[in-house]
């Protein structure tokens, strides 16, 4: 594959839809079992009775743990978009690696339970009644009936080729619901660091990611790359210990990239009109490799020209 193909085939985005996530909860609903209270049987549709739970749950917090691990990665690298995340193309493979590395660590979470599988069980029947003890021997499962209780996988991503002839609408709805999150992420981030003596080393990394995902949708609107390069400029100063005049240029920058009607002016004064010939190859339409619907209409794109934004000289008026 040609350089210029290989930059053809990377420039547009892919669907990742959210991952299948399946473990056991340790938790067994018996049929025709009753609630009782002071000796009525109670029944409807607010009474939820007749579970028992077999396998103690503090063994099993590692699982929300490590689905909330693995939604937050996909969500750092991309945008929600309906049921599913908009992801870069050429950072497509870079997620799908780390996504494998936290699907390790799951399992091997699993697997820590193998050696005192069975004590564990007996430590929790020891602590119930009889009748209770009874039902646990009765809906337990053996340990190779367990561990196949649990997956996690990742349904294959799918280029992102939206069937409509609006490609610059499509464009911005995806600009506007991606510095929706960038502006809700920077807030915390920011809030987390407000007040604080000194700046933890540990808060960069996020807000490199945040810059990261500024750079990469700045395909569909090049003034959003401004704030990537003013993190790029701010991160060579950010040497530990971040305080003083290193912690409030920090702060400085996240209450910019927080700021809503900040950015909306920022993005105003610089807006860009994406032409056609760029969003059909950024959205594969223009890629030989990509078959196109044949429900959608045919377009006929503008003379291509280079989108470029204005240089960002003044981010001195942001108070930075």
């Amino acid at each position: 594959m040609s350089n210029e193909m290989e930059v053809l085939v990377k420039s547009g985005f892919a669907l990742v839809q959210s991952p299948v996530k399946r473990g056991n909860d340790g938790k067994k609903t018996l049929k025709g079992a009753h609630a009782v209270l002071n000796g009525e049987n109670l029944s409807g549709a607010a009474i939820n009775a007749g579970t028992v739970e077999w396998f103690p749950k503090s063994p099993l917090k590692f699982r929300s743990a490590s689905y909330h691990a693995i939604d937050r990665l996909i969500q750092s690298y991309g945008v929600a978009w309906g049921a599913g995340t908009l992801v870069p193309l050429d950072k497509l493979d870079q997620l799908l690696a780390e996504f494998e590395i936290e699907k390790q660590k799951f399992f091997m979470n699993v697997d820590l339970l193998m050696p005192n599988y069975d004590l564990l069980i007996e430590a929790h029947k020891a602590q119930q009644p009889d009748p209770v003890k009874k039902v646990i021997d009765a809906v337990r499962l053996d340990w190779q009936s367990f561990r196949a209780s649990f997956s996690i996988f990742l349904p294959t991503p799918s280029k992102f080729m939206p069937l409509t002839d609006d490609l610059n609408g499509t464009a911005k709805e995806i600009i506007d619901a991606a510095m929706q999150e960038i502006c809700e992420e920077a807030a915390a981030i920011k809030d987390k660091i407000l007040g604080k003596q000194q700046v933890d080393p540990k808060s960069i990394k996020p807000i490199k990611r945040l810059a990261d995902k500024c750079k990469d949708f700045s395909i569909l609107h090049p003034a959003l790359e401004s704030f990537s390069d003013q993190f790029d400029a701010l991160a060579s100063t950010l040497v530990a210990p971040i305080v003083g005049d290193k912690q409030v240029a920090l702060v400085a920058y996240l209450s910019v990239l927080s700021d809503p009607n900040a950015v909306e002016t920022w993005m105003s004064n610089n807006q860009v009109e994406m032409n056609d010939s760029a969003l059909n190859s950024i959205f594969g339409f223009n890629n030989p490799s990509v078959a196109s619907p044949s429900v959608l209409p045919v377009f006929t794109p503008a003379p291509a020209q280079q989108a470029n934004a204005n240089a960002v000289v003044d981010w001195e008026s942001f108070g930075i």
